[in-house]
C-alpha cells in the first residue's frame, strides 16, 4: 500500500514543469511557425532587424516557461469524499469533480516525451465522453499506480453498493482492468505477442500510397526550400536546368521513380513497425488488454460489453505470410476515426477465432444470408472517378503528345473497371439470427461483424436514381459509428430493414 496521503492536493512530478514547457513550446512553434520563419527570407531583414528578432524570441521563450510553471503550480489534484477533483488554470481556474460512479477507463501512458522525463501521463474517461475528461501530463510511475489503486478502492465501495461491477475498466499497461482488479480474478493469458519478424511483414503488407503521399508532401517541401536557398548562391535556374536535362535520359526518369519507390516502401514499413512495436495482447477472461508503439506507447482495453465492431481485414500478401489484421470500434460519444480504432494487427486466423468467440460468444465459422450490392454501383464509382482517369489522358496529351494521352486514358480506364469490379463483387451484407456481417474491400478484403443487440438504430437511403431503379443504401448505426451497404436491391433492403429493427427491439440485452 502507498503512504501518499491523496486527500490532500497532490501536484505533478517535478519533471512535469519541463514537459509541460516542451509541449507549449512544441505547440506554440507549430501554430507560428511561419510567422517567426518567414522574415528571415527577406535579406533587408535578416540585414537589420535579425537580432531584434532573435531577442523577441528569447523573451517569448521565457514568458512560456514562466507559464508553464505557473501551470504546474495551478494543477492540483486529490480524492475527495465521493469524486476525483482537479484544479488547474493559470488565468482562468476551473474544477473538474469526477465522481467515482461515472469513471469508465483508467489509462497510464508514456510518450516519447514522457520517457525522456521519466514521467508517464494519466487519463481517466467517464462514461459518454469521447475523449479522456481528465489527463495528467506527468506523474512518476510509482505515484500513479498509488493513485490508480486509491481510486480502485473508492470505485469498489461504489461498485459494491450499486451492485454494477461489470460497467468498469482499466485501460493500464501494467495493470488489469479494473473489473478484474475490483473481483481480485488474475488469470490471464497472452493471446498474441508480435514478433519484429511477423511486424516487418505486416509492414510489408501495408499501404503504400499513404507512404507514398507522405513521401511527395516531404520532397515537395525540401525542394522547394533548397531551390529557393540554393539559387541565392549559385547562378542557376534549377528548374530551367532540370527541365531540359531529366527528359535526356529515360533511364534516369526509372531510377528516380524506383528510389522514389523504394524510400515509401521504407518509410510505409517504418511507420506500421514504429506504430505496432511489440504489439502485446493479453486475455483476461473475456476481456482483452492491448498495448503496442516505439515512440508512443498505447495500453487499452478491448471490452466485451463495449465492443461495437469487429473488423478482419486480409490481403494477398498477408494471406502469403498467413496472417490478418483485425481492428476492433468501442463505443464512443462520437464515431470512431480509423485512427482510433484498436488494432490487432499480424494475428492468426486461430488467434482471431479465440478473440472472436470471446467476444460474441459465438464459433467464427457462422452461416449468413447474403445480400450483394448491385452491379449498377460500378456506374455511380465511374461519375466519382472520371475526373481522375480523364486527367491522366490530358496529361498525356498535352506533355506528351495526343497518342500517349489516349494510351493514358484507356489504361486508367481499364485500371479503374477492375478495382470497381472488384469492389461491387465484395460489397455485400449477410445477416443470421445473431450477427451482422458486412463486406467490403478492392484489393485488401474486409468483413465487420456486428452483434444485432449492438445495432441502435438503421436507415434505408434513396438517391433520386435508385428510386428509379429500385435500389438503396443501407446504414447501420452502432455507439462507434456508421456502417453503409450501398445499391442493394429494394425490396431486400426493406426485408433487411425490418429484420434488424425486429431483432433490435426484441432484445433484452444492453449494447454497452
Amino acid at each position: 500500500m502507498s503512504n501518499i496521503d491523496f486527500s490532500v492536493l497532490q501536484r505533478q512530478s517535478f519533471n512535469g514543469i519541463f514537459l509541460i514547457f516542451f509541449a507549449d513550446i512544441a505547440k506554440q512553434f507549430k501554430r507560428f511557425f511561419y510567422a517567426i520563419f518567414a522574415p528571415f527570407l527577406s535579406e533587408n531583414f535578416r540585414n537589420n532587424y535579425q537580432e531584434y528578432l532573435i531577442a523577441g524570441i528569447i523573451v517569448l521563450v521565457i514568458i512560456q516557461f514562466v507559464f508553464s510553471y505557473l501551470s504546474y503550480l495551478k494543477y492540483q489534484f486529490q480524492i475527495h469524499k465521493s469524486a476525483f477533483i482537479v484544479q488547474k488554470g493559470v488565468i482562468k481556474r476551473s474544477v473538474v469533480e469526477i465522481p467515482f460512479h461515472r469513471i469508465q477507463n483508467i489509462n497510464i501512458q508514456q510518450n516519447i516525451l514522457q520517457q525522456i522525463f521519466g514521467v508517464v501521463g494519466f487519463q481517466i474517461e467517464t462514461a459518454g465522453e469521447s475523449a479522456s475528461e481528465i489527463k495528467i501530463k506527468a506523474l512518476d510511475s510509482a505515484t500513479a499506480n498509488a493513485l490508480k489503486e486509491a481510486l480502485l478502492d473508492e470505485v469498489k465501495e461504489v461498485v459494491h453498493s450499486d451492485e454494477t461491477i461489470s460497467s468498469i475498466e482499466d485501460s493500464s499497461p501494467q495493470n488489469s482492468s479494473l473489473q478484474e482488479d475490483l473481483t481480485q480474478e488474475k488469470e490471464a493469458s497472452t493471446l498474441l505477442h508480435l514478433s519484429f519478424g511477423r511486424l516487418l511483414k505486416v509492414g510489408l503488407s501495408s499501404n503504400y500510397l499513404k507512404g507514398f503521399g507522405l513521401l511527395a508532401l516531404f520532397i515537395g517541401g525540401i525542394g522547394n526550400f533548397v531551390n529557393d536557398v540554393l539559387s541565392n548562391f549559385i547562378e542557376v535556374d534549377f528548374e530551367e536546368d532540370l527541365v531540359h536535362r531529366v527528359p535526356e535520359t529515360l533511364s534516369f526518369l526509372a531510377l528516380v521513380v524506383f528510389i522514389f519507390t523504394m524510400l515509401a516502401f521504407l518509410l510505409t514499413v517504418s511507420l506500421q513497425v514504429i506504430k505496432y512495436f511489440n504489439l502485446k495482447v493479453i486475455r483476461i477472461k473475456d476481456n482483452f488488454e492491448v498495448s503496442y508503439g516505439l515512440l508512443k506507447r498505447i495500453n487499452q482495453v478491448i471490452k466485451k460489453n463495449k465492443t461495437q465492431v469487429v473488423s478482419f481485414e486480409y490481403n494477398p500478401i498477408l494471406r502469403l505470410f498467413g496472417i490478418n489484421n483485425v481492428f476492433v470500434s468501442q463505443a464512443s460519444a462520437s464515431e470512431i476515426t480509423e485512427k482510433q480504432k484498436i488494432g490487432l494487427v499480424g494475428i492468426t486466423s486461430l488467434q482471431f477465432e479465440e478473440f472472436f468467440e470471446a467476444i460474441f460468444d459465438l464459433p467464427f465459422q457462422q452461416k449468413f444470408a447474403k445480400t450483394q450490392t448491385s452491379f449498377r454501383y460500378m456506374i455511380v464509382l465511374f461519375w466519382k472517378q472520371i475526373v481522375i482517369w480523364v486527367g491522366f489522358g490530358i496529361a498525356g496529351y498535352f506533355f506528351i503528345n495526343p497518342i500517349a494521352g489516349f494510351v493514358f486514358a484507356f489504361l486508367g480506364l481499364i485500371g479503374f473497371t477492375f478495382l470497381n469490379y472488384k469492389i461491387v463483387s465484395k460489397s455485400h451484407v449477410g445477416l443470421n439470427e445473431h450477427l451482422l456481417k458486412i463486406g467490403s474491400g478492392s484489393i485488401n478484403t474486409k468483413s465487420e461483424f456486428v452483434a444485432l443487440y449492438k445495432i441502435q438504430s438503421v436507415q434505408l437511403k434513396r438517391s433520386i436514381f435508385q428510386r428509379i431503379n429500385g435500389h438503396a443504401d443501407l446504414i447501420i448505426y452502432t455507439a462507434s459509428g456508421s456502417q453503409s451497404i450501398p445499391y442493394i436491391n429494394y425490396n431486400e433492403a426493406v426485408e433487411l430493414f425490418n429484420f434488424m429493427l425486429y431483432k433490435v427491439e426484441s432484445s433484452k440485452l444492453g449494447w454497452i
